[in-house]
């Protein structure tokens, strides 16, 4: 999980080569976004558990 200003290809191209990986991209949002947006982070985690279950 990243913010928009902070995503770098070297994150896409991990995203490619981890099996059962997900990628967020989380727009108008930067660094340390579990700080500054932990609602928003949260709810991407549940999502995550939740299809992981």
């Amino acid at each position: 999980m990243t913010g928009r200003n902070e995503y770098q290809k070297t994150l896409g191209l991990l995203h490619q080569l981890m099996p059962n990986s997900q990628l967020c991209v989380m727009p108008t949002k930067g660094h340390c976004i579990h700080m500054t947006h932990p609602d928003a982070v949260a709810e991407q985690v549940i999502r995550w558990l939740n299809k992981a279950a």
